[in-house]
């Protein structure tokens, strides 16, 4: 399981913690390291080691240093374009995945709660995400669609996904436990951390169960949704031209329904906007439209 050692991963612990006989478990706690926040960073290492010395849980600490990633890429000129944040996410994945092949474990659990969810949704909302990205997080997938890595077969499950924080803190509270506080976590010039601590306080005023509405919001679009992988790769092999895939079959392509080709487009570029699908879907069109004329005027010199 990873473990940050902030109030979810310590609290979802200790819960397995305290199953673990019942269920049969076999829990190993998992942290990285990515030397941000100097001290403080170190602070939460040590903290997670100590808790799980106390548990009697064996504990594995990796490093996955941020700024040195970036660093790197910058100078091997790495089309990597992703803020700290989302590098910080992609490497403790990366991480997490190796702890998770090299002890054989049959899962990585993460205590992602329901505020993460809502979070997650209006994060995405606010970029112009489409209808994958408002599915949020999923509570069980293949660890595989995070790290990209085809030997990473191991399920990634999120079972605190249903309880809110509030939750989680009563939790911690109940059982004299004590967790790590980040101070990056107030602030706000973090587009996360504005919608945990500006957006959805002000939605609370309206709906004070906005974080319930989303999570209930994220689980149908996901169940929705859950027919899509077999369409898409039965349309990746009608519509990308092989060898490379790199080229669209125009025809093909076009002989799909309009919301098939969008959610085709979606697929093939996960992290750009609505609008630019929609940029995108257009020029196809024009491009199309041009192809069509050309044949045509072919068939009228040659007719």
């Amino acid at each position: 399981m990873a473990v940050s050692g902030g109030p979810d991963s310590v609290a979802l612990l200790h819960i397995l913690w305290r199953l673990r006989r019942q269920k049969r478990w076999k829990i190993l706690a998992a942290h990285v390291q990515h030397r941000l926040r100097g001290e403080e960073s170190l602070r939460d290492q040590k903290f997670v080691q100590t808790l799980c010395k106390t548990l009697g849980l064996p504990c594995v600490v990796r490093l996955a240093p941020v700024l040195q990633f970036r660093q790197a890429a910058r100078q091997s000129k790495s089309k990597l374009r992703l803020g700290i944040e989302e590098t910080a996410r992609l490497l403790r994945y990366k991480a997490l995945a190796k702890i998770v092949r090299e002890y054989g474990a049959s899962a990585l659990l993460t205590a992602h709660t329901s505020n993460d969810q809502s979070e997650t949704f209006f994060l995405h909302l606010i970029r112009g995400s489409g209808l994958q990205g408002l599915c949020g997080i999923y509570p069980i997938r293949s660890l595989n669609e995070i790290t990209r890595e085809k030997k990473d077969t191991a399920l990634l499950i999120r079972p605190a996904l249903a309880f809110e924080r509030q939750e989680i803190v009563r939790y911690l509270q109940s059982q004299d436990l004590q967790f790590c506080e980040d101070r990056t976590n107030q602030d706000t010039r973090f587009l996360r951390n504005w919608v945990r601590l500006r957006l959805i306080p002000l939605l609370k005023e309206v709906q004070p169960r906005v974080v319930s509405r989303i999570g209930s919001l994220t689980s149908i679009l996901q169940r929705d949704t859950e027919f899509w992988p077999t369409q898409l790769e039965a349309m990746k092999k009608k519509i990308l031209i092989p060898p490379r895939c790199s080229r669209l079959d125009l025809e093909a392509f076009f002989g799909y329904d309009m919301p098939l080709r969008y959610r085709f487009l979606h697929e093939l570029f996960p992290r750009k906007s609505h609008r630019f699908i929609e940029d995108f879907h257009a020029r196809l069109e024009q491009k199309k439209i041009k192809l069509r004329k050309r044949f045509l005027s072919h068939e009228r010199s040659h007719g």
